[in-house]
């Protein structure tokens, strides 16, 4: 018998007694009949106070009571007058009645709390289940609740790509490793100090959880079980769902890298080889043809292997560039400059190739000091204005803009060419995507996407829109940030 019991049963008797004691001075004004009730009362208190066995234990005690002191002739057992036989007789089933509705109405009382409690603890495991992603913290947060819940030692442990089984999680020190493989091929449970619990899935086992001597011992309780289990299946599912999602994304990994690799292939193969191929062509002209080509012919093959080999230049710079944007996160080397300073660099790369394009700047002269990194901002105007370049006719213009717009400076770039469709103006900065009107332009579809990689990491944003003017404008952001301090010292002069 555990202390709650011995308690309540003390509890019982103490009741019993302070009513006796309460109807000692009731006498003087009540008849038998009231005092009864105020027995029945305590019977029913400590039903529901302390359960069956005591408030059965104080429907006798109180029942002998009544009788021993309070019906005539007192201190006795025995009376001449046999109504108050049947009075007791009553008192005591009336008693034993209200105990046992009163007991049944306690432990509906608590078997409700405790399913709530219980629906409390699932819904807050589910939830963090549903919102946890990766196997580690998923394992986290199962080995968490469950010491929670049942305050308890556990450890999960998880299968991996070899099949064997690897602890994640859980406070539980000494476990017993044979233990776990034997129940984990056998699905068995083993009746010793530890105990182990299979997590099944949809598709079969994904885990085990190895529980403490003292969670085993609390699982004898009613619903414990049941809890648990409910718990493991949520715990189950959750883990299934993630290796699923683990394996689709590893898949998709794989299909991106096998697209990534045969459109490498693709530009290497053919956007490489047409530059190259006129650069041979020119080049072999020049050699064997020298003597008998004009000043101008000459010049015109000079100019065609330049084009191509900047043609060429700018393809590998994409393909690197990209490589590098694939293999991690981009490291910026910024810098406090003018952003007039990487225009004019940039401008000055494309108008050696640029044709009879004409390119208009206009950036106004108080534009503030931005920090970023201008390798790569450099490679985003090369790429926006190549871009321009290709649909823009040689008697075209292209326009560069720049100014403060609200919190930022926004930089745009604009042709005169075919425009954009509406439907392309988000697809057209995804890797290897090339519109509805390049299909007369070379390219592997890489500049755009690099943009947006660089300008991204940037903190910054770029879109395309339809000009009203015709053609297409491509516009970024880079955020402004206080200017950098300017020491004085004092005394000095210039």
């Amino acid at each position: 018998m555990g202390p709650r019991r011995k308690y309540g049963y003390v509890f019982a008797v103490l009741a019993v007694v302070s009513c006796t004691l309460l109807s000692s001075r009731m006498q003087l004004y009540f008849q038998l009949p009231n005092i009864v009730m105020v027995y029945l009362a305590v019977v029913a208190l400590v039903a529901f106070l302390a359960g069956r066995g005591p408030s059965i234990l104080a429907s006798v005690i109180a029942a002998l009571a009544f009788d021993f002191f309070n019906v005539p002739p007192h201190f006795l057992l025995t009376h001449s007058d046999g109504q108050y036989l049947l009075t007791l007789a009553i008192m005591l089933s009336i008693s034993l009645l209200i105990s046992s509705l009163t007991s049944r109405l306690r432990d509906l009382v608590e078997e409700s709390h405790l399913r709530e409690r219980d629906t409390a603890t699932l819904y807050a495991l589910s939830r963090e289940l549903a919102a946890t992603r990766g196997v580690q913290m998923l394992g986290d947060a199962i080995a968490r609740h469950i010491e929670d819940v049942f305050a308890a030692r556990v450890k999960l442990l998880l299968p991996d790509q070899e099949g064997r089984l690897v602890a994640v999680a859980g406070q539980l020190a000494l476990w017993d490793e044979g233990l776990a493989r034997h129940v984990w091929h056998a699905q068995e449970i083993d009746p010793g100090e530890l105990s182990c619990r299979v997590l099944e899935g949809t598709s079969g086992r994904v885990g085990l959880l190895m529980l403490a001597s003292e969670l085993q011992a609390g699982l004898q309780v009613a619903g414990r079980e049941r809890l648990l289990r409910t718990m493991l299946s949520a715990a189950a599912l959750a883990l299934e769902r993630t290796q699923y999602v683990d394996a689709v994304q590893a898949e998709r990994m794989k299909v991106e890298s096998e697209r990534l690799r045969n459109s490498l292939l693709s530009a290497v193969s053919h956007d490489l080889r047409t530059p190259l191929a006129t650069i041979v062509g020119a080049s072999s002209s020049l050699l064997e043809d020298q003597h008998r080509l004009d000043e101008t012919a000459v010049s015109s093959l000079h100019r065609l292997i330049f084009q191509s080999s900047m043609r060429m230049r700018s393809l590998v710079a994409n393909i690197l560039d990209m490589a590098r944007l694939q293999s991690g996160p981009i490291n910026l080397r910024r810098e406090w400059q003018a952003f007039e300073e990487v225009l004019g660099a940039s401008l000055q790369d494309v108008r050696t190739w640029s044709g009879g394009r004409q390119i208009i700047s206009s950036v106004p002269p108080d534009l503030p000091l931005l920090q970023f990194d201008s390798v790569l901002i450099q490679r985003v105007l090369i790429n926006l204005l190549e871009n321009a370049v290709k649909y823009t006719a040689d008697n075209g213009c292209i326009r560069i803009d720049a100014g403060v717009v609200e919190n930022v400076v926004r930089i745009s770039v604009c042709d005169d060419g075919p425009g954009l469709p509406e439907a392309e103006k988000e697809k057209i900065f995804e890797k290897f995507y090339r519109g509805s009107t390049s299909a007369a332009t070379a390219g592997a579809g890489l500049g755009l996407s690099i943009c947006r990689a660089i300008v991204n990491a940037h903190a910054g944003e770029i879109s395309a829109v339809s000009s009203p003017e015709g053609g297409a404008c491509f516009a970024f952001t880079l955020p402004l940030s206080p200017s950098p301090a300017v020491e004085v010292i004092a005394g000095e002069t210039t």
